[in-house]
């Protein structure tokens, strides 16, 4: 399909800008030591949300929007003996009621925790999750209190949940396949706050110097695009 002039033209000022725009997206989305969910983190292995940032991921920013909204994030665990996850804190909703739970990278489970504290929020402490695993990759799941992971024959990943503060271990060997309600309900919904330790971002924040880069080496793709019209117009006649 030829390619017009004017296309040509606005080829470089399009492709700049959508460049910059996801650079923005980028950086707004994971500052440095927190992450911030970005639209809907997905619940199944296939869409969860991978963590982008730089140096050790302190905080992931988000929202349950109702009880059957699960949010999963990639995260890379650096010191799984020091590594810790909680809700417990001011930047979670007072009367949201979370459920931490961890996986592999493959869906099986390794340990959940729903309340604690004598409140509605979540802590996975240090420690808690056991010492036979070490560091690397893992999904880090919140969602519901009233709604737990299951595998593919509907059996509970975890012990069973009943508003226990302890850390609950794995019950099922299988990966995770869904969820479902365990006989409660919980309409509540707001805005969460994970406080992390021993973790960090999956993927780096491009650094400055490497966004000027691509941005320099899109505008020479543009003109030279640009030229090659133009010769090619100037042929023809």
């Amino acid at each position: 399909m030829a390619i017009s002039r004017s296309t040509s033209r606005a080829f470089l000022p399009r492709s700049l800008t959508a460049l910059a725009l996801a650079t923005m997206g980028f950086t707004t989305s994971a500052l440095a030591g927190s992450y911030t969910e970005v639209g809907d983190a997905g619940q199944l292995l296939g869409t969860a949300q991978s963590t982008v940032g730089t140096g050790a991921l302190t905080d992931i920013f988000g929202s349950v929007s109702d009880v059957h909204d699960v949010d999963l994030y990639l995260i890379n665990i650096t010191n799984f003996a020091a590594f810790s996850a909680s809700t417990v804190n001011s930047g979670t909703d007072a009367f949201l009621d979370t459920q931490l739970f961890l996986l592999t990278t493959s869906g099986k489970a390794v340990c959940a925790n729903d309340n604690s504290g004598g409140g509605f929020q979540s802590l996975l402490g240090a420690g808690s999750c056991g010492s036979s695993l070490g560091n690397g990759q893992y999904l880090l799941g919140i969602g519901s209190g009233f709604y737990d992971p299951v595998d593919a024959n509907n059996v509970l990943l975890f012990a069973p949940n009943n508003g226990q503060e302890s850390v609950r271990g794995p019950n099922s060997a299988f990966a995770l396949a869904g969820y479902t309600d365990n006989g409660a309900f919980d309409p509540n919904f707001g805005a969460y706050d994970i406080k992390l330790t021993g973790a960090a971002a999956v993927s780096a924040v491009p650094e400055p110097a490497t966004v000027a880069l691509m941005l320099g080496g899109l505008a020479i793709c543009g003109l030279s695009a640009s030229r090659r019209q133009r010769s090619s117009t100037k042929t023809s006649v």
